[in-house]
């Protein structure tokens, strides 16, 4: 009997947690891959770039997705600030 009762509380617990929730668009936005807006810079053409959030021209934090095109890479250089670098897919 003890194992019905945690199978059946178990079974709600997955069911209620798998609803389907309504995002509040006031406290939340977000973008599917469709939707980037992927810009060439003018200082290299071989890249692709999107910013999500902030300015990079402008002190402060910013979130840039950047995608280099087939035959391209990035150069050694140097930025006179820190920045943190993910690979999301491929070798850099």
């Amino acid at each position: 009997m003890h194992r019905l009762a945690m199978t059946m509380a178990a079974a709600g617990l997955f069911a209620s947690s798998a609803m389907a929730v309504e995002l509040n668009t006031a406290a939340v936005t977000y973008k599917g891959p469709e939707d980037i807006d992927w810009k060439a810079p003018s200082s290299n053409a071989g890249v692709r770039q999107a910013v999500v959030v902030g300015d990079p021209s402008k002190p402060g934090l910013y979130v840039q997705l950047t995608k280099w095109l087939p035959g391209n890479m990035s150069r050694p250089h140097f930025h006179n600030n820190d920045r943190y670098f993910i690979v999301v897919k491929g070798t850099w």
